[in-house]
């Protein structure tokens, strides 16, 4: 990426617009990476406090939320607090990438077999039994509501 910066002189950052002009310096999309102080940075303190059989295409998954930044491997769900990576579950059921739906502190994460959900009082991550939380292939926050795509009853 480094080089690709440095050859191309794209030191404009992401595009402000979903297709940027030719030639206009920008970046059009951004993956493993995030925005900091006008920068892109990697998540080099993240990758590194997991362990190095989790790093496999597509693992690992980092979802910076609107309060909390978790990373999801294939079976486990880890929580950064305080700089520190700590690992909330495992023993997760291995399918499809994670999707999450962030609302701060309540999060909904679900792969297709399994759904779970973070308590937002005790911060505690369980597999959801609830009927009004199914196990669906995709999940997002839309305003505040709860969207669940290929629902599995």
């Amino acid at each position: 990426m480094k080089k690709y910066l440095e050859e191309f002189k794209l030191n404009k950052g992401l595009s402000p617009i979903d297709s940027p002009l030719r030639n206009s310096n920008f970046l059009s999309t951004m993956t493993g990476c995030f925005c900091e102080e006008g920068l892109i940075k990697v998540h080099e303190t993240i990758l590194t406090q997991l362990p190095p059989v989790a790093c496999v295409f597509p693992y690992p998954q980092v979802f910076i939320g609107k309060s909390k930044t978790v990373v999801c491997l294939k079976d486990q769900i880890w929580e950064m607090v305080d700089g520190t990576l700590i690992k909330k579950i495992d023993g997760l059921t291995v399918n499809l990438p994670w999707s999450i739906a962030d609302f701060f502190d309540y999060l909904v994460f679900s792969n297709g077999s399994q759904t779970v959900v973070r308590n937002t009082q005790s911060g505690v991550y369980t597999v959801s039994t609830s009927p009004f939380v199914p196990t669906a292939n995709s999940c997002l926050n839309l305003q505040g509501q709860l969207i669940m795509g290929g629902v599995l009853i």
